[in-house]
């Protein structure tokens, strides 16, 4: 599409076909691959939106463009980036777009470690994403919520909102991915909180329940949680399990580097 659309001179569906390329690259960045590509084809989205003067495309651009720099670890620019889409939300009316980019300032903050201003923003998406009845951004917000909680060391806190999360994601049917890490979330405050046995319970079911979803790469971290959670009880001969049976199913996705660090986890070669 991109290819035809400038062969066409069309601008506007070549803007259009770079929001699709960012959205994917993107896409395959959060399941493993890398970010760079996902980075270009949303600052060349936003650049020919912008040249186009068209304020939606760019705001859709700059919230990819956030997400894209929160993965690269940039989350000076992540801010900027989100903060601008706002600005641009705001002046349009686009709510789900305002709270979408919330909840960019809301991993920006806590990447640079303004928990409070993180939680702000957090609290703003919420508040939204109620007000408009839209349940899966809901559990995206509590899902940040929950992860901001967790890293200031509020684990009781982080408990609740990542369950709360974790039961979104189940009865939404949103990715696994997603299900996966509000999951890791749940059993690493029952750990920090000396919940241990309930901590393996968790996460035993959660990776067999990924497993019989046929989500390989998802019960793969799934079962790193388990590992965790084993070695939190002193079973270290559990966990060494978890972790190798995590390892193979790496092998099998050709993620090397995550094969590679299930066995060093798991005190394997």
């Amino acid at each position: 599409a991109l290819a035809a659309s400038r062969a066409a001179g069309d601008r506007r569906a070549e803007a259009a076909a770079l929001t699709r390329l960012a959205e994917a690259h993107l896409a395959a960045a959060e399941a493993g691959g890398p970010i760079a590509a996902a980075l270009s084809a949303a600052a060349d989205a936003k650049a020919l939106h912008a040249a186009l003067q068209d304020e939606a495309g760019v705001m859709g651009a700059l919230l990819l463009l956030a997400s894209a720099q929160t993965k690269s670890r940039a989350p000076q620019a992540s801010l900027n980036s989100a903060a601008s889409a706002l600005e641009l939300a705001s002046k349009l009316g686009d709510k789900a777009s305002q709270a979408k980019a919330w909840q960019g300032i809301l991993g920006a903050r806590l990447a640079l470690g303004q928990y409070e201003d993180a939680l702000k923003a957090g609290e703003a998406a919420l508040v939204i994403s109620i007000s408009l009845g839209d349940e899966a951004e809901k559990a995206q917000t509590i899902f940040g919520i929950a992860k901001a909680h967790g890293i200031n060391g509020q684990h009781s806190k982080a408990l609740k909102a990542g369950s709360m999360a974790l039961e979104q994601f189940r009865a939404s049917g949103t990715s696994a991915r997603f299900e996966q890490a509000a999951l890791d979330i749940v059993v690493q405050a029952l750990v920090a909180l000396e919940r241990t046995d309930e901590a393996v319970r968790q996460a035993s079911s959660g990776a067999a329940a990924l497993e019989r979803a046929g989500e390989r790469r998802a019960t793969a971290l799934a079962l790193l949680s388990l590992m965790r959670a084993h070695v939190a009880c002193g079973d270290l001969q559990a966990a060494i399990g978890s972790a190798e049976k995590a390892a193979r199913m790496f092998r099998e996705l050709g993620d090397r580097a995550g094969e590679a660090g299930a066995l060093v986890g798991g005190g394997g070669p």
